[in-house]
């Protein structure tokens, strides 16, 4: 069975527990061997399906984290929790392909009534600025939001990472997959609001930080937002310096026939290309490219 399938496996898995009592904050809240049962089913799954699952770490090793979570479990936990905590082990197999959905309960929480940052960001250097506002506030363009509710946005960015699956220990991945989720991977650990008090620093007038208080908006209006667009391949030739660039930012055939690129025939034109004019040198830029096949 390939990765994706174990994938899917997991998926079903954490959408076993329904008989927990629910909340109105988009939560069930689950007894510790309600609990246990779940991580026991997905540790045999993974054990008899995942063809790579000591790749990374080895088997005592996962065996005894499997253990030591199931020992530290607290007597409840809603949904929230658990799928955090769940996350943090599984992100130990070091699996990019290997993630552990919500369930339907969360989904339809998080359509319907939840709130989140109205911001997406960039992140240089543990620090966090803004990309697009998409809500009311004056928030700017590369303003640098350093703390959220109280915490500072370099303490958010060090939890939040351990939440993103990835292969091996490409830290890359995790911190452009950190920048595009960053929102909603913040109210799914801190909590769900509809208002935000965020600490921030003008990126074009020289102040000290100020604190406003934000509205959140609806997670799918910032999903449809960031929305990816059609992948850009580019290439040209430069004569006189007898060399060529090629900028290829995804390997992801779906991206890549989005963009209306044939990624063989391109691939085969240009290097005739090459060969054609004598060209010595090809400069490709893999900036951005996250891999995929």
């Amino acid at each position: 069975m390939n990765k994706m399938r174990t994938a899917f496996l997991i998926l079903l898995i954490f959408s076993l527990p329904c008989l927990g009592q629910k909340s109105p904050y988009g939560t069930q809240y689950f007894s510790r061997s309600q609990c246990i049962q779940d991580i026991k089913q997905v540790q045999d799954a993974l054990t008899s399906y995942h063809p790579s699952l000591y790749t990374y770490t080895s088997e005592s090793s996962l065996s005894k984290k499997f253990d030591n979570y199931i020992y530290n479990l607290p007597d409840s936990l809603n949904s929230y929790q658990f799928h955090s905590e769940l996350t943090l082990l599984l992100n130990q197999i070091r699996d990019g392909h290997l993630y552990l959905s919500t369930n339907k309960t969360m989904n339809s929480f998080e359509v319907s009534k939840a709130h989140i940052l109205p911001f997406s960001f960039h992140i240089f250097d543990y620090k966090l600025f803004v990309d697009k506002n998409y809500g009311s506030s004056s928030i700017k363009q590369w303003d640098i939001i350093t703390e959220i509710n109280g915490i500072p946005s370099t303490e958010l960015i060090y939890e939040l990472l351990p939440q993103l699956p990835t292969d091996g220990y490409c830290g890359s991945r995790k911190m452009k997959l950190l920048e595009e989720n960053f929102a909603l991977l913040y109210s799914r650990k801190y909590g769900f609001s509809t208002s935000f008090e965020v600490n921030t620093i003008s990126n074009t007038v020289r102040s000290e930080s100020i604190t406003i208080r934000v509205k959140g908006i609806k997670p799918g209006l910032l999903i449809e937002k960031l929305k990816p667009t059609k992948s850009q391949l580019y290439f040209e030739i430069d004569k006189y310096k007898n060399r060529a660039y090629a900028k290829v930012p995804t390997f992801n055939s779906t991206e890549i026939k989005r963009s209306g690129i044939v990624w063989n025939k391109w691939l085969k034109n240009h290097f005739k290309e090459l060969q054609k004019n004598s060209i010595e040198s090809l400069i490709l830029d893999l900036r951005g490219n996250q891999g995929g096949s």
